[in-house]
């Protein structure tokens, strides 16, 4: 744990964990409302479904870029 020891990679590490904490309690917050607005238990699926389309059609493409590089 070495690379723990430089406080730049620290911060970086730190701003990255509180990033991920936010966007966990934004996507509940999201999911949240829109079962408020709709009172469908579906809406849990599709904003879940939403949430994840954009990874998987980039996937496509760095795959494809990866798979070229590589």
């Amino acid at each position: 744990m070495a690379i723990l020891q430089h406080p730049v990679f620290r911060r970086l590490y730190t701003a990255h964990i509180v990033h991920i904490i936010g966007n966990e309690f934004t996507f509940i917050a999201v999911v949240g409302l829109l079962h408020d607005l709709s009172g469908s238990g579906l809406s849990f699926a599709a904003g879940t479904v939403f949430r994840m389309l954009p990874y998987v059609f980039a996937s496509f493409f760095a795959g494809t870029l990866c798979g070229e590089l590589g």
